[in-house]
């Protein structure tokens, strides 16, 4: 008997059949891909359309305390605003008013001057908008909350303090409304709310200047007699500072010093602080020393060398042009004018327009 083994090769069949495998594969990827980028597109489109939204919400809440503060002062039946080359001045009714009052809940200490509460009006005769919802005690929807440590964040203040309430900003402004009309978003109800914020307000004009104030011990560089007169703001005694149960000492001081002005110790203080910060108003940093650029980095700082609790008096900056932001105009009938001596370049004239305005 005798026989024959035939064997076929079919390669174009496999081909196929591989390059169709490849081409599902490629596919099934370019899909996956697609729908990744769209939701992530959507997602992003989402959080730029919130941050939009919050961007309002925090605009709007602060023109309502700038407007709470321009009500506090001109409070009265007629209010008294005075308009002039398109500039607003609004001048105190009552002489109580000319100084923004405390409305926090320790009214004789600390900076806190001004904060969201339902019982607490904004000033004396106005009113709160604020809800009853404690920022830090209720979570919204999402679980979110703002807790008191974060209010805190600043330290500006000794004491604790309840966290301020939600003031709701709805289609209408700052309001306080019921949940039933907060929610319901129909077109016809100006009270649905479209988000919150709550506010604290604090008072820095009374605070030292960390940035400046201090000067190390007495020695060859600096005399008794300089730190004596007080001719420049770098000589605040800062061991009379509070720090916790006592004082802050001559130690701590020498510290701050030496991290601050290392290079200007290295020469000369006297002269960094008669000659050269005196001459710019402490508005540059001479190199090689160091400066606090936020109150953050001053947080930090008091934290690692022992001062946290003297953080209360200090601010990173305080210092304001010692000139007058408003000048008047001419009033009817006036044998003086004001704006065209104010514009000349003699000084004959400005002394003349100066003191014309104090009388």
């Amino acid at each position: 008997m005798s026989g024959a083994l035939h064997i076929h090769f079919y390669p174009a069949k496999g081909i196929a059949l591989m390059m169709t495998l490849f081409m599902v594969a490629a596919l099934s990827v370019i899909l996956v891909g697609f729908v990744t980028i769209v939701k992530v597109d959507r997602s992003s489109s989402h959080h730029y359309s919130q941050g939009l939204r919050v961007d309002q919400v925090v605009s709007g809440g602060l023109q309502y305390v700038v407007d709470q503060l321009h009500s506090e002062i001109t409070y009265s039946t007629n209010s008294d605003i005075y308009t002039s080359q398109g500039i607003s001045v609004y001048v105190p009714h009552q002489s109580r008013n000319g100084v923004i009052s405390r409305s926090g809940l320790n009214p004789n200490s600390d900076s806190l001057v001004k904060i969201s509460k339902a019982d607490i009006p904004f000033f004396l005769g106005g009113k709160s908008v604020a809800s009853p919802v404690n920022s830090a005690l209720n979570p919204a929807l999402n679980g979110r909350e703002v807790s008191s440590r974060r209010w805190s964040k600043p330290r500006l203040i000794e004491s604790d303090f309840p966290a301020p309430d939600w003031i709701n900003f709805t289609r209408n402004g700052p309001k306080n409304v019921p949940l039933a009309e907060a929610k319901d978003a129909s077109l016809g109800n100006q009270d649905f709310v479209l988000g919150r914020f709550a506010f604290v307000v604090y008072d820095l004009g009374g605070l030292v200047d960390i940035t400046v104030a201090g000067y190390p011990s007495v020695g060859s560089d600096l005399s008794s007699s300089d730190i004596a007169r007080k001719g420049s703001p770098g000589l605040i005694d800062l061991t009379q500072i509070p720090n916790g149960g006592g004082t802050l000492n001559q130690g701590n001081v020498n510290e701050l010093i030496q991290w601050r002005n290392h290079e200007t110790l290295s020469h000369s203080y006297t002269n960094y602080l008669f000659n050269i910060a005196a001459t710019n108003g402490f508005l540059l940093v001479q190199p090689g020393d160091e400066t606090f650029v936020s109150r953050q980095s001053l947080i930090d700082y008091a934290q690692k060398n022992g001062i946290e609790k003297s953080l209360p008096y200090f601010t990173t900056f305080s210092r304001e042009v010692n000139a007058p932001t408003w000048g008047p105009v001419t009033p009817a009938n006036s044998l003086i004018d004001y704006s065209t001596l104010a514009l000349k370049t003699s000084s004959t004239n400005r002394l003349l327009a100066n003191v014309r305005a104090l009388d």
